[in-house]
């Protein structure tokens, strides 16, 4: 740990071996001077228990991907391919993003986050909660699914990251 004269001369001080691993096995670190640990903002999701069908735009691809329609209160793929999920003047570009989508079921498929539709990372979900950090490269919340997925989940979470976090690379 550092003294407090160290704490005072310091713009940042990341402490390597409490680096926190996302489920793409990306390590991220919080930024020590303010004694930070993960700090997170408030819910930027307005619905995120998925119960209103027209608060996300989707479009593309084939198969079904539907909010709140095939099951009630639900995200729902039904071998969903290539198809996008987004929410637009959500992030702020620059800003780190803790995103977190709970499944209940699951069998196929994987989700892509995007930004600018440049791949911030690329997974299968699973049955739990996922669960990935990204830096937004614009203010669109971008969601894509693709190989043929099927899965229902229950809940969304997007929350800015606070503080000066770093992914290790």
């Amino acid at each position: 740990e550092l003294t407090a004269s160290e704490k005072t001369d310091l713009v940042s001080y990341w402490s390597l071996d409490e680096a926190v691993r996302d489920s793409d096995s990306t390590d991220w670190v919080y930024d020590k001077v303010a004694g930070l640990t993960e700090t997170l903002g408030s819910e930027l999701i307005g619905d995120p228990s998925f119960e209103d069908a027209s608060y996300w735009t989707i479009t593309g691809g084939s198969g079904t991907l539907d909010v709140n329609t095939t099951n009630a209160g639900k995200l729902t793929a039904d071998n969903a391919h290539d198809i996008y999920m987004n929410k637009d003047d959500l992030l702020t570009s620059g800003k780190t993003y803790k995103i977190q989508l709970t499944c209940d079921s699951y069998s196929a498929g994987k989700i892509r986050s995007l930004s600018s539709y440049n791949t911030l990372w690329d997974e299968a979900l699973s049955v739990g909660v996922f669960t990935k950090y990204a830096r937004a490269t614009n203010t669109t919340f971008h969601l894509f699914f693709h190989q043929y997925c099927y899965f229902t989940a229950t809940d969304i979470s997007c929350k800015e990251v606070l503080g000066n976090v770093g992914e290790l690379i």
